[in-house]
């Protein structure tokens, strides 16, 4: 020990203890320490203002419909609209079913010249008008139970026959004499109406 410090006993080494130095100068600063873990989420903040309204846009284009193709469709199908344009500029094309066949009603035959008619499916009278003595056929009875039909001489005479089975008489009597069931009748009277009635089976003729 420094001889000059040895002041043991004189209480002067507990004051030079006591005595602070001047503060010396900041060290080095040490390294970054590791990062800690995340904290728990915040609680949500209160919704803010409704912003101002926004401007009016500009106008849009006006759409348009127009009328494309109109077709017949079958009769008993059905009716439709199709669209070939686009949503905002249409173009409609519509298909309407043609209606069914009504009755043709009264059926005339004409000419000078024998021909051979068969009943159509929507005839209910055939008038003859032919000179040539004509061959009124009728259809297949089976086909037709409960149909009538009426044949009309209109002052000229025909023959009357059947595609199918045999002609039956209905009263017992034609041009005045009674016939076997036959495929065919002749009709000499100018101006006879005959009445024919299928039963499902045959003709019955009055």
């Amino acid at each position: 020990m420094d001889p000059a410090l040895d002041v043991a006993g004189s209480g002067t080494t507990w004051a030079l203890l006591a005595a602070r130095g001047a503060t010396g100068p900041a060290g080095a600063t040490g390294a970054q320490g590791p990062q800690g873990l995340q904290g728990p989420t915040g609680a949500t903040g209160p919704t803010g203002a409704t912003g101002a309204t926004g401007a009016t846009g500009p106008a849009g284009t006006a759409a348009t419909v127009t009328v494309g193709t109109t077709t017949t469709g079958a009769a008993g199908s059905s009716a439709s609209v199709t669209n070939s344009g686009t949503a905002s500029a249409a173009i409609l094309n519509f298909t309407i079913p043609q209606g069914a066949s009504g009755p043709t009603g009264v059926h005339v035959i004409p000419g000078s010249t024998g021909t051979t008619y068969l009943v159509g499916a929507n005839d209910r009278m055939v008038v003859v008008a032919n000179t040539g003595t004509p061959t009124v056929t009728l259809p297949d009875p089976t086909a037709n139970a409960g149909r009538m039909i009426y044949v009309m001489a209109g002052g000229n005479h025909f023959t009357l026959n059947t595609a199918v089975g045999t002609i039956q008489d209905g009263t017992g009597t034609t041009n005045a004499t009674t016939f076997a069931p036959t495929a065919s009748v002749a009709f000499l009277y100018s101006f006879w109406t005959v009445v024919c009635v299928s039963d499902g089976t045959y003709w019955y003729i009055n």
